[in-house]
């Protein structure tokens, strides 16, 4: 375990449940040193209009300094987001596609976005956040391990025979769609 060199007070926004990812970075940040409040956005949303006042105080009181915000925190409305990332380092981390108006709305509101998609990254700076990162996902020091070389080379091994396996031999054709001599292998 590397503890963190300057820890940090992380409210992570999300949905209540062990097995669901924004534990498993709560699980993560505190594992690096980090005081961690864990926001279940619905239960915070079905206090009403009060819920936004006493979530506010709770951060302030918490001390959090870093928010990492997932896709139920859109259920607080991009406003009632932006004041509460006022004064703290943001971000929303999704790990789903395809982009959502959700997430449109945090990014709005953060303007940072921290996905496990690469290829979406220039979507997320089109839509004019002003920064898009591609952060893989694998936080969880309690189920996620780097895979052991032997595995992979298993795996490469196993791949190699199933595209071979695979191979589909179909007559060429003619641009006219009539067959012509020769052969061409599909994969």
């Amino acid at each position: 375990m590397t503890l963190a060199s300057t820890p940090r007070r992380i409210a992570v926004f999300g949905k209540r449940g062990h097995h669901r990812t924004e534990a498993s970075i709560a699980r993560a940040a505190r594992s690096l040193g980090h005081e961690v409040l864990f926001v279940d956005v619905a239960r915070w949303r079905a206090l009403g209009p009060l819920g936004a006042a006493l979530l506010r105080w709770r951060l302030d009181a918490f001390g959090a300094d870093t928010l990492i915000v997932t896709r139920y925190a859109a259920e607080l409305g991009e406003d009632q987001v932006r004041r509460l990332c006022q004064g703290r380092w943001a971000a929303v981390w999704y790990f789903d596609l395809p982009l959502t108006p959700e997430i449109l709305l945090l990014g709005r509101a953060t303007q940072r976005v921290f996905t496990t998609y690469r290829d979406t990254v220039p979507q997320y700076l089109a839509a004019g956040i002003a920064e898009a990162c591609w952060l893989p996902q694998g936080m969880d020091p309690l189920i996620d391990a780097p895979v052991a070389d032997e595995a992979v080379d298993q795996l490469a091994s196993e791949r190699a025979d199933v595209v071979a396996r695979e191979r589909v031999q179909r007559p060429c054709l003619h641009a006219n769609g009539t067959p012509r001599a020769g052969r061409a292998v599909v994969e």
